[in-house]
This record gives structure tokens, sequence and C-alpha cells, in this order.
């Protein structure tokens, strides 16, 4: 080629202007050579251009925050990147073959096939090269379980780019928004179940009282309606209990004996657990600690099922005992977060299973759970740990396999001001004589409470319709004492009948009434014009003392 183009260069220059033959090849060999150097120059631009641009490749699929693998179309895994060793824990030279990863990352035989199946009837039944995501639970190689979104591209190849995406987070979130949804929904329900269950409750509370008080206490009767006045407060305890959860309030701490929540749980969990466990208590009445009532319910209930649930298959003895124990100053120091002085020990032993020292060592965290999928939350335990902690205590636990386990929850006492609910119990009930407008939508419940208020003196006139008893009202504003009226009442609430009241005489004492489940304070009340709060289903010695209270303040003032 070179020699073609030389003659025909000849051929040309010796027209133009002729050069010896020597001279024509030294030029165009010169050319061709600065030609080539171009095409070299040009060549490794190219290369390098093509090397930065592999590299950015590179960097890019090592910094994706996914994980991702190469499978080759004969199975063979060819790339992992870093991020996913980093998210599972596995590497290229462990997992060199797709079987081997999925032996790892389901272990269990019956999952991983599953997944199998899926993957496949999915590669079948999808007409593009990308398949439909899923989120499937990996189990990564420290043991922990992952929630994962995969996505599988099949590359024109055959091979697999499949990428795994931790949603572990993502679900954890949802499923916290469904459970919030859930317990407003809750809260609105039990609100709307406590208004007419307080009512109901306070038809047989007050009417059992009233029996009570023509009967000697020695009759058979009496012990009748003193049991069924103890089951009715149990259930209006229980409305709270329901109230209180569901509205997920701040938590109010007053001076409680803990023996009496120790004795409701107990009956409670006698009547719940099988034949095959014993349940022994020893618990003494001395020692009152600052806590909240239902936050010690659910300590002591988790302890007690957790207990059961240990002993579920074998039986055995389920032991609660409660100690007043004054602390050293140097057994103070070797419980963390406690102080010297008295305290209460409540101690729930089992016989159950027991636990490893490993798996002792988390019993306590947040979502870590022994129990099967569906059996359990892994939250009971830390709730518990952290309602101890915001009672300023402590919990301990000892557990040895095949022996049991045993809790000892540590509260600090304090003193008590307050006399026993029996002294109280003996301050005779305050009667009068004034004249009460009491206005209840519920018929019977209007007719007990006039017929209670009759008993205690007092001259009581009840409505059933706020209207009605605002039109009484405003003929003689003067010819009331007292007003008594219920909350939610069709047409016009307790709080529109009060500020109609006030417009109409400005110094009627009020007395709100209200078996709704918000959550009132007394303070809130006050502030709408009322100078006293009720809420349903009260006693009579509730109603007696709270009427009192309102009447003898409005006549010193």
């Amino acid at each position: 080629d070179v020699l073609t183009a030389a003659n025909s260069q000849k051929v040309s220059c010796a027209v133009e202007s002729p050069l010896p033959e020597g001279e024509i090849y030294k030029l165009y060999s010169e050319r061709l050579v600065r030609k080539l150097e171009q095409k070299m120059l040009e060549s490794e631009a190219n290369t390098k251009a093509l090397q930065d641009e592999k590299e950015k490749f590179q960097t890019l699929v090592d910094e994706l925050p996914l994980g991702l693998v190469l499978i080759g179309f004969d199975d063979s895994i060819r790339y992992i990147n870093p991020r996913f060793t980093e998210q599972f824990g596995y590497s290229l030279t462990d997992s060199q073959t797709l079987q081997a990863v999925l032996e790892k990352a389901f272990p269990d035989l019956q999952y991983r096939q599953e997944t199998i199946n899926h993957w496949q009837q999915t590669k079948k039944m999808n007409g593009s090269s990308v398949l439909t995501p899923w989120v499937v639970k990996i189990k990564c190689h420290n043991g922990l379980e992952k929630q994962v979104k995969i996505r599988t591209a099949i590359l024109a190849t055959g091979d697999q780019l499949v990428t795994f995406e931790d949603v572990s987070e993502q679900i954890y979130l949802e499923a916290k928004l469904r459970q919030s949804q859930k317990m407003e929904a809750i809260a609105t329900l039990a609100g709307g179940i406590a208004h007419d269950f307080n009512n109901i409750l306070a038809a047989i509370i007050g009417h059992a009282e009233m029996i009570e008080l023509d009967l000697s206490p020695d009759s058979n009767i009496a012990k009748g309606i003193s049991s069924i006045l103890q089951a009715s407060n149990r259930a209006k305890q229980l409305v709270g209990h329901i109230l209180t959860f569901s509205r997920q309030k701040e938590h109010e701490q007053a001076p409680l004996a803990l023996h009496i929540v120790a004795k409701e749980v107990l009956s409670l969990m006698r009547s719940t657990l099988p034949a095959t466990i014993e349940i022994r208590q020893s618990i003494d009445r001395e020692g009152i600690v600052l806590a909240d009532s239902t936050q010690m319910h659910q300590v002591l209930m988790n302890l007690c099922t957790n207990a059961f649930y240990a002993m579920r298959e074998t039986g055995g003895v389920l032991e609660v005992i409660l100690r007043s124990r004054i602390l050293t100053t140097d057994e103070a120091a070797q419980i963390p977060g406690l102080t010297k002085g008295p305290h209460l020990l409540l101690t729930v032993k089992d016989t159950g299973c027991g636990m490893l020292p490993e798996v002792m060592a988390r019993i306590f965290d947040p979502y870590f759970t022994t129990k099967p999928e569906g059996e359990g939350t892994g939250l009971g335990l830390s709730v518990t740990h952290g309602i101890i902690k915001n009672h300023h205590g402590a919990i301990e636990v000892t557990s040895e396999p095949d022996i049991g386990t045993t809790f000892h929850v540590y509260l600090p006492c304090v003193e008590s001001s307050a006399g026993t609910s029996e002294e109280q119990r003996q301050v005779p009930v305050p009667k009068g004589n004034e004249r009460i407008l009491l206005i209840d939508d519920e018929v019977s419940l209007s007719k007990c409470y006039r017929e209670l208020l009759q008993r205690l003196g007092y001259q009581a006139i009840t409505m059933n319709s706020a209207i009605e008893a605002l039109e009484v009202f405003r003929k003689e504003p003067g010819a009331f004492d007292l007003v008594i009226t219920d909350l939610t009442m069709p047409k016009m609430t307790g709080f529109q009948l009060a500020e109609k009241l006030l417009l109409l005489r400005a110094d009627i004492p009020i007395i709100l009434c209200s078996g709704a489940g918000n959550a009132m304070t007394e303070e809130e009340v006050m502030k709408k014009g009322f100078q006293g709060l009720i809420k349903k289903p009260f006693t009579i010695r509730d109603i007696a003392f709270s009427v009192r209270q309102v009447l003898d303040k409005n006549k010193i003032s």
C-alpha cells in the first residue's frame, strides 16, 4: 500500500515538479508515521476514557445503598457488592453458588422452598425482563432476621441482577402506624362503651347500696349485696384500665398499697391458668409505694404471664412474694438505680424451663423474644423494665436451664398521710336538706339518684331532658341550691346547659357528672364554670361528700 501510494504520488509530483524517487518515498513515509502516531494517541485516549467509565461504574455499584448480587445463567455467584456483605454478612468467598446463598439466608427448608417456588413462578408469569419485587425474611450471618425487598432483572445473557433492600425499619414503622391507628379507634370505641357501661354500673351500684342500707350486716342477703358491690367496683376499675391503655395518656403516680394490686392480679391469674400450674403467694400488707396502679397491674401480669409460658408444657409452681425490705448503703450500691432506705421487694418465681445466659442477657431488649412468630412481640419485659425504671425502682433476674427463673422487683416506699380505706369508711356519710336539680337522660339512673339523694335528706327533682330542665330553671332560678348535670345528653350537652344556667343565675353551683371516657380533670371542669366533678359510676359516699363539699363552700362564700 505504501509503494502504491508512493508511485501515485510520484506521477503527481512528476507533473508538478519532478523529485527523486527516494525523496518521494521518504516524504510519504513521514506523513504515514504521523497519521499512525495520531491514531495511537486517539486509541490511548479512548482506552483511558473507557477505563474511567469502568471505574465510575464500579464505584457506583460499590457505593450503591442496596445489596447487589450478579447470578450467572449457571447459578454461580459472579459478584456480590460490599453493601450486600455489610447488610447481611455474606461475601463471595463463602457464597459462590446460588444454592449456598439460599441455604444460609433461608435456613428453614419449608420457607426456602416457598421462596424458590415464588421466584420461579414470578419468572414464568412476568413478561418483562424486570420481575415484580417482593419481600422476604432473610437470616443474616450473625443470626439476626431482616425484612428484605428483592428486585430481579434478567439480562440478555441469561444472568440475573438481583438487588436487596433492607425494609425492616420501614415495615416496623408501618406496623407502628397501624397500631397507633388501631389504638385511636379503640380509644374512640372505649369512650363510647365506657359511657354506656358506666351508666349500667352506676345503676347497679346505686340500687345495691340502697338495698344494703336496709339490711342487717349479718344477713345472707347483705353478704350477697356486698359481693355484687365488690364485683361492680372491680368492673369500674377494669373500665378505667381500658381507658388508660387506649388513651396512652401520661400515667399519674399516687400512694399505692401494692399488696392490693398483687391480690387482684393473682385472683385473675388463678382463673386463667391451667390446673397443672400451682400458685403460691406470700404477701405482706405493709408498705406504700408511689406508683400508677394500672402500670403495676401491667408489670405483675407481664411477669406472671412469662412464668406461665415457661411452664406451659410441663406445669409447675408460680410463686409470688411481697416483702418490705430496708436497703443499706452497700446493698443499694450493688443494684443500679436504687438508694438506701425502705423498699418493697416483689418476687415472681417459676419452676419452668429457665434461660441460657446469652438469652437472659437480652430479655429486656425491645422486640427480642424466644416465642414463635405470632405468640409474642418481644415488648413485655422491655415495657416492664421501663415502668420499673420510671418508678425509680430496679428489676433483677436469675435463671437456670431446666430449673426456673426468678424476677426481683424493688420499689422505694413512701410515707402515706392518707388514712386506710377502712378508716375512711368509718367517717359518717354527710347529709343535708337543700334543694337539688339533677339532669340525666337515663330514666332508670335519674330515678336511682333521686332516691339516693332523698335518703341523704335532700329535696331532689330529676329531669331527663336538658332543654326541659333549662325551662324549669328559667321559670324560678332561685328555687334550687345545687344543680347536678350529666355531660353527654342529646340536643344539649352538660357544658352547654351549664353555660345557659350561669347566664340566668351566676352564683348557682353546678356539679358535672360524667360516665364518658374522656380524661377530664377537675381543673378543666372548674374553668368551664363547674364547682365539682363526679365520675360515674360513683358510690353513695362519693356523691354525699361531693354534694356536701360544694354546698358548704358556697355557704361560706
